[in-house]
């Protein structure tokens, strides 16, 4: 199990094992090509999670899980900004989930088990769809086909430094 589960119940991860997957919809986009693509230009690309429109909404029966994102592309070993920017790309993402059992618990934990989910899981539906918009969006633009590089969970960093923690009180055991 994952270090960052240690703290979850079985009953939490019997909710977070309903929540279904019912669709992911492209909310909002924007694009700008601020140069056209020349073809001996190396690209350099700067994926980010925008925190300006994550949302989570819980509804009676749905959870829906809003993100953002936004790609820049810049020539190869350029300075990362708006005079060297070649092309921006901006996507707006819902995920909504059905989910069951809900009796006995309250608002603030489903939530609390919602942020989770979305942290962990959620992201990584959401990224999918995100990839193909962006491949998409670049290629009618002019541009070649990217490679996109993986988004991390805005808790990856949590992550290891937990089973790092874990790793180190299990070495100072064994030398003990």
């Amino acid at each position: 199990m994952s270090p960052l589960l240690n703290n979850v119940s079985t009953e939490q991860l019997d909710f977070i094992k309903t929540l279904e997957v019912e669709d992911i919809l492209l909310l909002d986009s924007n694009h700008t090509v601020h140069k056209l693509y020349q073809e001996e230009t190396k690209l350099q690309v700067n994926l980010k999670q925008t925190e300006d429109d994550n949302s989570i909404t819980i509804l009676d029966d749905f959870v829906i899980f809003n993100m953002s994102m936004q790609i820049e592309l810049y020539e190869e070993n350029s300075e990362l900004n708006q005079e060297n920017l070649l092309l921006e790309s901006y996507a707006k993402f819902g995920a909504i989930y059905s989910y069951e059992n809900l009796n006995g618990w309250k608002e603030e934990e489903i939530e609390l088990l919602s942020i989770n989910f979305f942290r962990y899981s959620a992201i990584t539906h959401i990224m999918a769809f995100a990839r193909q918009h962006f491949y998409t969006m670049t290629n009618k633009s002019g541009y070649p086909r990217l490679q996109i590089p993986l988004i991390k969970s805005m808790l990856d960093e949590e992550a290891e430094n937990v089973a790092s923690e874990q790793l180190k009180a299990m070495d100072s055991d064994n030398t003990q």
